[in-house]
């Protein structure tokens, strides 16, 4: 193998053709659909080398930020191939991050809904602070954060409580041989628990083999990705039907159970602006809450009878099992604990919401063992 030179890597930074994308799918296990898809980088020499090697000898020589801030180019761009609620990941490391590139580059962005940063763990971090704020924004602009690789790298449990990422993903080599590996398994259920309790979402990678999926899956994890469910493409590419069967089939649907106790209330688009919320209220004088969407009628926030700010939302799929749902609300902060929670489809989009007072109920149901009546109402 040629070596990689300061040149070559340059070359990489700004001639076009040089890095390419591929994607590989992020599978929501129990649906048998395609989540989201991590963009990954492909490098057309010479010289031949695998990506860890370009991005290696672009750090060693000082060109680590441009590199980084290319490949970060290309996902943006291809965000607009992205099907109606998938997001798309991209990995960036904590120095590129904070550096002037990426920064300047995510800041022109403007809008980032759809983008998920996965933060990478191939050096400690020395100035969380620094990092903290350099996310802000991008939260503010509508991107999610994932922590990469956790149990692999480097103080993980520290990167997940200081980041508080909405996904979390597992390193493959904590997924290669659960099947049969008890203690893989053990941590893998803890891990479950815990993202539950941060309410981060759990991406088991690196699954291989059927064995791996069926196991993976009795663990409850939610997302899974890795060969075993679709190798990386230079196409967005949909999920093989036999995949797509074989995870519906032991997904363990909670549809129904959650259903029953949505409510239906007012939606208004967030291109109407406050006055179209304002008049939804009056024109449903017995409704306390409406929500405010966007062009694909996913929920952006709620906003209250007779108060002026908005209220961040929980949105949930309509799938999900009550007690998870539960887990969710109970770590909102504070002062969002009681505020109802967004119930949405396979797509994303709002089909109404689920008082706490009702979850509850609805949990203390499942717990006795009893079937929750199916009682729909206004809110």
């Amino acid at each position: 193998m040629t070596s990689l030179t300061p040149e070559a890597v340059a070359a990489a930074c700004s001639r076009p053709g040089v890095v390419r994308l591929h994607f590989q799918p992020i599978v929501d296990l129990a649906r048998g659909v395609v989540a989201g898809y991590e963009a990954l980088a492909r490098f057309h020499g010479p010289p031949d080398a695998p990506p860890d090697a370009w991005f290696r000898a672009a750090h060693e020589a000082g060109l680590g930020d441009r590199l980084e801030a290319r490949c970060l180019a290309l996902a943006l761009d291809a965000r607009a191939a992205l099907p109606p609620n998938v997001f798309l990941t991209v990995n960036l490391s904590p120095p590129a991050l904070v550096s002037q590139p990426v920064r300047a580059l995510l800041a022109r962005a403007s809008d980032l809904r759809g983008l998920v940063i996965e933060v990478t763990e191939q050096a400690p971090v020395d100035d969380y602070a620094l990092l903290l704020a350099a996310l802000e924004p991008l939260r503010d602009a509508g991107a999610l954060v994932a922590v990469d690789d956790a149990g692999a790298g480097f103080a993980s449990l520290k990167h997940i409580t200081t980041l508080r990422p909405a996904f979390v993903k597992i390193d493959r080599g904590l997924v290669s041989g659960v099947a049969t590996d008890e203690t893989k398994a053990a941590l893998l259920e803890t891990l479950g628990i815990f993202a539950s309790r941060v309410d981060a979402w759990l991406v088991a990678e690196g699954i291989e083999t059927e064995s791996e999926l069926e196991r993976v899956m009795s663990l409850g994890v939610p997302l899974g990705q890795g060969y075993g469910l679709g190798r990386p493409t230079p196409g967005m590419a949909p999920l093989d039907r036999e995949v797509a069967l074989r995870c519906a089939a032991a997904g363990g649907v909670h549809r129904d159970e959650l259903l029953m106790l949505v409510a239906t209330i007012p939606a208004v688009a967030a291109d109407d602006g406050d006055a179209a919320a304002a008049e939804a209220l009056l024109r449903t004088p017995d409704t306390e809450w409406v929500a405010v969407v966007d062009e694909f009628e996913r929920p952006i926030w709620l906003v209250r009878r007779g108060a002026r700010e908005r209220v961040a939302v929980l949105a949930v799929s309509d799938d999900e099992a009550i007690a998870d749902v539960a887990r969710r609300a109970a770590v909102r902060a504070p002062a969002d604990r009681f505020t109802p929670i967004a119930v949405c489809d396979g797509r994303g989009r709002l089909r109404g919401t689920v008082a706490v007072e009702r979850l509850l109920w609805g949990l203390a149901n499942a717990v006795a063992g009893e079937e929750a009546k199916p009682v729909r109402r206004s809110a």
